[in-house]
């Protein structure tokens, strides 16, 4: 018999049901709005001529969510771990096994493929080996900025990691030096840098008025520093010199980042980053774990970021990193553990579970007694925020720029970080990454003499009498993390005048 009960439980699943069906329709002709194909401009200009605006990094927001995969795949360790404190570091092995330090660089070869790398597009450069590099006339960006290294990766021959560590049996692997090889043409310095990718979601967040959006985002932002990382893997960037500063001045973008190699014993790169909405400051150190067939790196110390307007103060950290296959072509890397994003009050907090296989899940709440939502997707592709079936996307990784494969796996963005552009020369200072000569000569193709560079700059790191003393960053005795002195971008507009940097690449 049917009760009064029912037909009500009825009736509502009913409302329910037709409340779905009506959001479906609306998605529905949202879609068929967008893929109206007679509203498509044709241009006379052949396609393949236009500048790919589509495919630039950016966050994108959507109105509904994309079909979501949950990864099917598992991943296992080996049983047996050896640990050590320091980034796995190529420096300090005075025999290398694959350096030839009679092989060494001229300074005119040096200052020749430096000026070859950042050559014009009809260059000597561009003409040696730009396979799958766009039209010569356009492999500048809207950015103005470049859309291809000046050559593919090279092939390093028959590199074997296996066979490097048998030849070092019984060496502590923090001094086991790597060839050049091993290596993609940016530095730790950069790759700090390249975490900024999206940092239009901390221009969103300054200017969202909600409290758990504005955490959303923040959330959404300490996500997409993972995402650069899926297909870089294969390469390890170089190790900065203590000493050895990086910027990058983005107007486009509106900030500016300076970080500097702070410590070499343990490695710790300290950087900062500011807009006229926020401020971004972090230092990082390593602590590694070899398994025999992965590498795991354990992050030590946090990230903070600051709203202007509101004083309000963010704080996180970052999750374990693995690389499997270590010895195999087959390498892939993936970031697990926990990650917990604290807010400026009490209670506000969000708190996310990197799962091994790529997935992400976790919960951001607005205070003890706020809102809450819901946060899920994966690092290498996209978050979203709400219920599974009507959540929202947030963020969502742009698109690898054509033959990325062939260019160590980079995006766009990271393409241009290693950029020295006319205008910049004169205003550096000599310690900047983009003056390294071993980095530059790998940028361009030239394995040998990259290698013969990198050794020299190495040794002389290491015979030098007087260490470097950081700069532009202090050592806070509270809690021994590095403050930023706020004195770097004054001391550029004067060209460094007066100012004693150490000589680190000449």
């Amino acid at each position: 018999m049917v009760t009064a009960e029912d037909v009500a439980q009825l009736t509502a699943q009913v409302t329910e049901l037709s409340r779905q069906n009506q959001d479906l329709r609306q998605r529905l002709s949202l879609i068929h709005g967008h893929s109206d194909l007679s509203a498509m401009i044709v241009s006379a200009v052949p396609q393949a001529l236009l500048p790919d605006s589509a495919n630039i990094s950016s966050s994108l927001s959507r109105d509904s969510i994309t079909e979501y995969h949950d990864a099917a795949e598992r991943l296992s360790l080996d049983m047996s771990s050896s640990e050590s404190e320091d980034e796995l570091s190529d420096e300090d092995d005075a025999n290398p096994p694959a350096a030839d330090a009679s092989n060494q660089a001229s300074s005119s070869t040096v200052a020749a493929a430096s000026g070859s790398a950042d050559a014009s597009p009809g260059g000597a450069a561009n003409d040696a080996s730009t396979t799958g590099a766009s039209a010569a006339g356009l492999e500048v960006a809207t950015t103005g900025r470049r859309e291809v290294l000046p050559v593919p990766q090279p092939d390093g021959g028959n590199l074997s990691l296996f066979n490097i560590l048998c030849r070092n049996i019984g060496k502590d692997l923090t001094s086991v030096r790597m060839p050049i090889a091993s290596n993609e043409p940016l530095n730790a310095l950069q790759r700090l840098c390249e975490e900024l990718e999206y940092s239009s979601l901390l221009d969103q967040a300054a200017a969202a008025k909600d409290p758990l959006e504005r955490l959303v985002l923040v959330v959404a932002f300490a996500v997409s520093a993972y995402a650069c990382t899926a297909t870089r893997s294969a390469k390890k960037p170089f190790n900065p010199l203590l000493g050895e500063t990086y910027e990058c001045v983005r107007e486009d973008r509106g900030w500016k980042f300076i970080s500097e190699q702070v410590s070499h014993h343990p490695p710790v790169a300290a950087c900062h980053c500011e807009s006229d909405a926020w401020e971004f400051w972090q230092d990082c150190r390593l602590r590694n774990k070899f398994w025999g067939k992965s590498l795991e790196a354990q992050p030590l110390g946090a990230i903070r970021l600051r709203f202007k307007d509101s004083g309000e103060l963010f704080q996180w950290n970052k999750v374990t990193t693995c690389i499997y296959n270590l010895f195999s072509s087959s390498r892939y890397i993936d970031h697990y553990g926990e990650l917990t994003v604290q807010g400026p009050v009490q209670g506000s907090q969000a708190r996310l579970t990197f799962h091994k296989g790529g997935s992400i899940s976790g919960v951001c709440r607005a205070g003890s007694n706020g809102p809450e939502t819901a946060v899920f997707g994966r690092w290498n592709e996209s978050l979203f925020a709400g219920r599974e079936h009507t959540a929202r996307c947030v963020w969502r990784s742009g698109a690898l720029p054509p033959h990325s494969a062939s260019y160590y796996g980079f995006t766009r963005f990271a393409i241009e970080l290693n950029e020295l552009q006319d205008c910049l020369v004169s205003v550096l200072p000599v310690t900047d990454t983009r003056f390294r000569p071993d980095q530059r000569l790998l940028e361009v193709g030239d394995l040998d003499n990259a290698e013969a560079q990198k050794l020299r700059l190495e040794n002389k790191q290491r015979s030098r009498q007087t260490p470097v003393q950081p700069r532009w960053f202090r050592q806070l005795s509270s809690d021994k993390s590095w403050e930023f002195r706020r004195e770097y971008w004054s001391a550029r507009e004067s060209k460094f005048a007066g100012i004693d940097l150490p000589d680190l690449f000449d």
